[in-house]
């Protein structure tokens, strides 16, 4: 998370499509709200997420969300 914490500045913000689960054999690599605090926690702070779109494939259904990240100081 520190490439991509330098590669912003303050205020600048990270966003996309990020997948959310409990997968006990991955790949895929879903985050839990738990990892998601501890990768972005210190130099960002989720300013918005909501469910992605209904129409999701179904492996996924459910499992995605819309975030954005910003960077702080």
């Amino acid at each position: 998370m520190s490439r991509i914490s330098g590669l912003l500045s303050p205020g600048g913000r990270l966003v996309g499509l990020f997948l959310y689960g409990d997968e006990p054999e991955p790949p895929p690599y879903p985050l839990t709200d738990e990892t998601a605090s501890a990768l972005f926690g210190r130099p960002f702070r989720l300013v918005n997420a909501e469910a992605a779109a209904a129409d999701s494939v179904p492996v996924y259904d459910g499992k995605e969300r819309w975030q954005e990240w910003e960077k702080i100081g």
